[in-house]
């Protein structure tokens, strides 16, 4: 794109394409080689390249904490391009598994339900000084969880309505129970304005 200022001025030794530099400081510079180092960074392509290497770096971590498998080229990517992220995924994971074999050895549904709640108490509570770690920690608990759901380990809970035959009943108790494991002071402040 040419903008028509085609005005050269001549300082000492240096000579200065007035048209090139307004087309760099108003972003109208087309030419790759022409453009300025600043226009270069500011351009979005170079901001969304690094939004989605930082997106697929947190896919990938997702992937190892809930210990899905991951091609070693994806491994070698997270580990360059952040391997905090890597090291926190593969303690996401090995957490994950230590909640596995605690719901295998469980000898009660109570037991399997303490085991659940002390894991997401943990993850609530990584979560508040870490988030990023906390998102795979949950993220590992919940995959352990389905996990020994679908192989039959965790005691499903028997409909026997302790609920009562109201969903809209036990979708209330389930929420109440919630927020005073994983949330209390939440709760407490709940309380206050119940009257």
């Amino acid at each position: 794109m040419n903008s028509g200022v085609e005005a050269k001025v001549t300082v000492g030794n240096v000579t200065v394409d007035v048209g090139q530099v307004i087309r760099n400081v108003t972003g109208m510079e087309t030419d790759k080689e022409k453009k300025s180092f600043l226009q270069k960074v500011l351009e979005p392509e170079a901001v969304d390249d690094s939004e989605k290497d930082a997106r697929k770096a947190q896919k990938i971590a997702r992937k190892i904490a809930r210990g899905e498998s991951v091609t070693p080229q994806e491994k070698a990517f997270l580990v360059k391009f952040d391997p905090k992220l890597a090291q926190m995924a593969e303690l996401a994971h090995q957490q994950g598994e230590r909640v596995k074999h605690a719901l295998q050895n469980a000898s009660s549904k109570e037991e399997q339900q303490n085991i659940i709640q002390q894991a997401y108490q943990m993850v609530a509570q990584v979560s508040k000084k870490n988030p990023q770690f906390g998102e795979l920690l949950g993220e590992a608990v919940k995959e352990a969880v389905q996990d020994s759901r679908k192989k039959g380990i965790l005691q499903e809970e028997e409909a026997d309505g302790t609920f009562g035959d109201n969903p809209m009943e036990r979708i209330a108790d389930d929420q109440q129970t919630l927020l005073e494991q994983f949330f209390p002071e939440e709760e407490a402040s709940l309380m206050d304005c119940r009257g």
